[in-house]
């Protein structure tokens, strides 16, 4: 039978046993569920998806250009090379625009 071994109330593993008595941890598992589901008060439950769009911040924080390429720039004095730090974010900014 298949069956899952649950830790902290995760399913961290599936396995083939002949009988759950095999090792502690060890839960018959239903079909259709997996690794990374929640075994809560002997109930198994899919795992959390976020089904919320990321905001504005989020997204811009995934795509603005590191911080170390403007302090790059100011330490040498290279003003193109801050101007196109600036401008990388600025199209960052436009790409995303905080909601009104």
């Amino acid at each position: 039978m298949k069956a899952h071994i649950v830790e902290g109330g995760k399913v961290i593993n599936t396995i083939e046993v002949d009988s759950l008595d095999f090792m502690p941890g060890l839960v018959a598992a239903p079909e259709g569920t997996g690794i990374g589901w929640d075994y809560i008060n002997g109930s198994f439950l899919p795992p959390y998806v976020e089904l919320i769009a990321p905001d504005y911040q989020t997204q811009r924080a995934k795509e603005y250009p590191p911080i170390t390429d403007y302090i790059d720039g100011v330490v040498k004095g290279d003003q193109a090379q801050v101007q196109a730090y600036i401008d990388a974010c600025l199209a960052v900014k436009a790409k995303y625009p905080k909601p009104v």
